[in-house]
């Protein structure tokens, strides 16, 4: 799995500005909104020079073009006025504008501020308190350049280290990084306390300890980012034993103030013989790598390849596209009809979005979808297509009295499920378009399932009793048991097409589908089978019991036109005819 902009370019200790030819802004990050104090809502479509103070965005504009002009990348460091705050702003050519990453240096400044201060003082006073401001002067360097919570070297230091290390490259001496960061820290820092939290990084760093290897240096880089920095002439097996050793160390549980914690790290490895000229550098594209560790299942490491860097920047232009695509509405909905075997007849359709983008041409859903999942633009979506499929079922029954029966399915993010009022959200929308709540089928994950939060419960009991009907989507992919398929309130399961497909030619398959069906209808639940593709499926779905089908076999996602003439087309389903396929009884 790709790494998203969200887990990214949003949770980049760096802040993150793209800009067009013109200098206006097209992206923001939120690094760049807590550094910069501005929403991104009032800088994105602006220029810097709208927004930024003159002092500053003089210097910028000037960056920019110089960085257009030569395809060169530029690096300043400004004082921020009023911020009181100094920070560095790399700017790197990228058609047809500038990607600008920025962070703030000012503890390197005030660093470096307080050692001339320091070394100002020792030469007035050399001779009467030379010993003692020797020591003061070693004692804030050490603590300049080595973090109070753990005792190891901190970003200072260790960017001092890397930069060495760099030079040292010309002189044919590679070196290596590896980059880690602990796997849902956040959770608990945020369940169990601040407090606790600083204990398990002190125990965390301790265990560390032990795999610093000799002439190499390990540092905080902070929060619950440690990285190593190994030897020069260091290989690729070097590193994978040490991810190796590290991830095995961290199978032991950490016992702190009576809880037994289990923690694992996504670790990201770079090698570097040469190519790089700023530390920085370097430590933008091992991350990259520890992102793509994630992306690939958590616990485990990644080696940075340069396509990292291109599918990131392709990614943020996706999703740029993706944000003014809702704006414009350029997010279409196309109805993919659900069949009835039972009744011999069309049940509703299923609605999904499509994007046809002015350049791109058709965007597949596997490529926009699990952008917007990774950040809020899925619950614009989400919206759009329940507003616009609720309007369109609507349409359809004053079109047609026969389209009276008919019923719509909704894909919903698992996100909308934990946001207060959403089941409020939802019954108002029924009522805007006079819609019963059991004409609307909303589709979940079995992730939903599993969440047990107060939120997400609290919004499920609600839809349940307002009597929209509630499908688990993907059935069998997940992670769902039976004890929590039995208390949650679901109508039926969608039994995923990755069966469907194959239940043919496998044995195992087959019986597979044939437990779901039986265990549904246990249950109490309807089933539906998606991914429908030849009359063989069909026949034996339909021996197995399962009521509602969908797939190719009866139709691609059609747009509402379509969709309209299909109904007419469908009063019962005699499809021999125009496209359509019989279903015998």
């Amino acid at each position: 799995m790709i790494p998203t902009t969200s887990d990214i370019l949003e949770t980049m200790t760096d802040g993150f500005i793209a800009l067009d030819s013109e200098g206006t802004v097209t992206y923001f990050n939120r690094q760049a909104e807590h550094i910069l104090h501005y929403d991104r809502d009032e800088i994105l479509e602006c220029t810097l020079t709208d927004v930024l103070p003159e002092e500053v965005s003089t210097v910028l504009a000037e960056c920019i073009a110089a960085t257009i002009s030569t395809q060169q990348t530029q690096t300043v460091t400004l004082e921020y006025p009023g911020l009181q705050r100094w920070l560095k702003f790399q700017l790197y050519p990228k058609a047809p504008g500038v990607l600008m990453y920025f962070s703030d240096v000012t503890d390197d400044v005030r660093s470096q501020a307080i050692r001339e201060q320091v070394q100002s003082a020792l030469r007035q006073q050399v001779n009467e308190h030379t010993r003692r401001l020797e020591q003061l002067n070693e004692k804030l360097l050490y603590d300049s350049m080595h973090d109070a919570l753990t005792g190891l070297p901190n970003r200072s230091f260790f960017m001092d280290c890397l930069q060495k290390a760099i030079n040292r490259t010309f002189l044919q001496e590679p070196f290596t990084v590896l980059f880690l960061d602990f796997d849902r820290f956040k959770r608990i820092n945020d369940s169990l306390g601040h407090v606790l939290g600083d204990e398990l990084l002190i125990a965390l760093a301790q265990r560390l300890r032990q795999f610093i290897p000799p002439e190499g240096i390990m540092a905080r880089l902070g929060g619950d980012e440690f990285i190593f920095l190994l030897n020069a002439n260091s290989s690729a097996v070097t590193a994978e034993l040490l991810a190796d050793k590290i991830s095995k160390a961290l199978l032991q549980p950490f016992f702190i103030r009576g809880r037994e914690i289990y923690m694992t790290a996504s670790i990201g490895i770079l090698i570097a013989s040469e190519g790089y000229e700023r530390a920085g550098d370097v430590l933008r594209d091992v991350d990259l790598a520890m992102y793509q560790a994630k992306a690939n299942g958590k616990a485990r490491y990644a080696f940075f390849d340069e396509n990292m860097r291109e599918q990131i920047i392709t990614q943020v232009t996706l999703e740029s596209d993706l944000r003014l695509a809702i704006e414009r509405k350029h997010i279409q909905v196309f109805y993919q009809p659900i069949i009835d075997l039972y009744e011999d007849k069309l049940a509703g359709f299923e609605a999904l979005a499509r994007w046809q983008h002015p350049e791109r041409g058709f965007v597949s859903p596997t490529k926009f979808i699990p952008i917007a999942e990774e950040s809020d633009i899925i619950l614009d979506i989400d919206n759009w297509v329940f507003q616009q499929a609720c309007q369109q079922l609507q349409a359809w029954r004053q079109q047609n009295p026969a389209s009276a029966s008919l019923s719509v399915s909704l894909n919903v993010s698992s996100k909308q499920f934990s946001r207060a009022g959403f089941g409020a959200q939802v019954e108002h929308i029924l009522k805007t378009h006079e819609l019963s709540p059991s004409s609307v089928n909303i589709e979940m994950t079995e992730r939903v399932v599993m969440d047990d939060t107060f939120g997400v419960q609290k919004n499920l009991t609600f839809l349940n009793d307002l009597g929209v009907h509630l499908h688990i989507d993907d059935f069998g992919t997940g992670y769902s048991s039976l004890s929590y398929l039995h208390k949650f309130p679901a109508h039926s399961i969608k039994i995923d097409r990755s069966f469907v497909d194959v239940m043919m030619e496998r044995h195992e398959t087959l019986e597979l589908v044939r437990t779901l069906i039986t265990m549904a209808h246990t249950l109490g639940l309807q089933v539906v089978a998606e991914g429908v593709e030849s009359r063989e499926q069909l026949n034996v779905l339909k021996e197995l019991g399962c009521r509602y089908v969908q797939g190719y076999f009866f139709s691609k996602p059609m747009t509402s036109d379509e969709a309209y003439h299909y109904i007419q087309r469908y009063q019962k389903p005699r499809l021999a005819q125009e496209n359509l396929i019989t279903v015998d009884n």
